[in-house]
């Protein structure tokens, strides 16, 4: 286990420098790490992201993919990954204080591989002729 310092605090966290324990997360700790992964300072559009990335979390049980960020926290796909370059959903978790898709690796795995299942079977189910299957990995 690793320990890093964020604005005077020491956190444990795991190999892809996600926080171990999001209870250790608060504002100024997102700042450290905003300013860590190249984010140098938060909008107010990148807190709206956070904190909805934070309350769905909790409430979901997993952190959210880009689709049900900009469905929900007021930004456009475009504005997220402006407000959040390589990997916004990634990116936003680990501003956030989030690691449950670090900690959660293969339900997150299902999860998606019963997702790419059904669309490829409704495909079928109904008559498409073509389909444009591009895997993810996220």
């Amino acid at each position: 286990m690793t320990t890093k310092t964020y604005a005077g605090v020491s956190v444990e966290v795991d190999d892809g420098g996600f926080l171990k324990n999001s209870a250790d997360w608060n504002p100024e700790l997102a700042k450290a790490i905003a300013a860590e992964v190249g984010i140098p300072s938060l909008t107010d559009k990148h807190w709206k992201v956070v904190e909805f990335a934070r309350q769905d979390t909790a409430a979901q049980g997993q952190s959210p993919g880009p689709r049900r960020i900009v469905a929900s926290a007021g930004v456009t796909m475009k504005e997220l990954y402006e407000l959040f370059p390589k990997g916004p959903a990634k990116l936003a978790a680990k501003v956030g204080g989030i690691q449950a898709n670090n900690t959660y690796r293969a339900q997150f795995i299902y999860e998606n591989l019963m997702i790419q299942n059904n669309v490829i079977h409704q495909a079928y189910e109904n008559g498409v002729k073509r389909l444009l299957f591009l895997g993810s990995s996220c």
